[in-house]
């Protein structure tokens, strides 16, 4: 089952629950939690086949309002220092990360969280940057999202291609695929795969919503002091699919590119897809990163592990109820 669809059955019932005194109770029990909010995209499009990740920027502005107003909004690299040191937070502490440096960030999200203060980690893609393209898991939604086939072959499975929900679900089934393989194969897999599908121009992705920013946009962001970013290894690899050679050239190069391009970086990383084992934790505490970002939804204790740090996932579709009930950790 998709991240998407895992939050979508987790949410269903929010919208009640948020009024029952248990909310309540919630609140008090988490107000010494961390709650690490997990972004992608923000968007005024809708697309053929629904992009969990990409949130609509009303629901972003609405979101932005109620932490500005509900919670204290702390850089990610202070909460990390702070927890590692041990040293208290305040209470009702949050943080607002992007993965994989949409441009859309700069375009939509940016203006809100300038307006808010609110100051925010993207973790980037290293080798995307200056093309323009998405990471290839975006390539494929892409494809699936504008291919004339009905129908296609891939990796021994006949697929029905759709558009909606049954479209994410083939997706998501590809992606799964894809991604365990090693980084050569991969990205051949991808290409072929977005060839057959019709739509293989590169042009096409970079005027798309999940183009990627560059350098410029980038380094723009950076000088506010409001927006950081740091390392979503250098290709978008799943680390656990990587052999140690691949993977600790994925998490070094993409912050060798960070540090060179940006100066100051917190040395943070995030996993592509949440995916992680304690044998890719081991390898990415040796390389020198401070902690480890999951998709795992949840809030954090004042004391975690932070190279396994759980987030708020935040998509498409959800309402303000179910935000507020996703903050206080209760679709863990």
């Amino acid at each position: 089952m998709s991240l998407a669809a895992r939050v979508r059955r987790k949410v269903r019932n929010a919208c009640a629950l948020r009024s029952v005194p248990a909310a309540g109770l919630l609140r008090r029990l988490r107000r010494r939690s961390v709650a690490i909010l997990m972004y992608h995209g923000v968007t005024d499009q809708q697309t053929a086949i629904p992009d969990w990740c990409q949130v609509r920027v009303q629901h972003f502005q609405r979101q932005m309002e109620f932490l500005s107003r509900e919670y204290r909004v702390m850089p990610l690299g202070e909460v990390i220092q702070c927890l590692t040191r041990g040293s208290p937070l305040p209470e009702r502490t949050a943080c607002l990360t992007f993965d994989d440096g949409f441009q859309n960030v700069h375009t939509y999200a940016w203006p809100i969280l300038e307006r808010y203060q609110l100051p925010s980690t993207v973790f980037l893609v290293t080798s995307l940057l200056g093309t323009g393209l998405p990471p290839w898991p975006g390539r494929l939604l892409h494809a699936l999202s504008n291919t004339e086939l009905r129908a296609i072959r891939f990796d021994g499975t006949d697929y029905e291609l759709s558009t909606g929900r049954r479209g994410e679900a083939v997706y998501s089934q590809m992606v799964n695929r894809i991604k365990i393989l090693p980084g050569p194969e991969r990205e051949l897999r991808v290409e072929e795969l977005v060839t057959a599908l019709g739509v293989g121009s590169p042009v096409d992705c970079t005027k798309s919503l999940r183009a990627t920013m560059g350098w410029k946009e980038v380094q723009e962001l950076a000088s506010t002091g409001l927006m950081g970013f740091e390392s979503h290894t250098h290709t978008h690899a799943s680390l656990p699919a990587c052999m140690a050679v691949e993977l600790r050239q994925e998490l070094t190069r993409s912050r060798d590119i960070l540090r060179e391009r940006l100066g100051v970086v917190y040395d943070l990383f995030c996993y592509p897809f949440g995916d992680w084992t304690p044998a890719t934790n081991k390898i990415v505490k040796e390389v020198g990163y401070c902690c480890g970002l999951t998709t795992t939804a949840g809030v954090n204790s004042s004391s975690p592990d932070v190279y396994a740090l759980n987030r708020v996932n935040v998509g498409a579709g959800m309402t303000e109820a179910m935000f507020e009930m996703a903050m206080l950790g209760w679709f863990e």
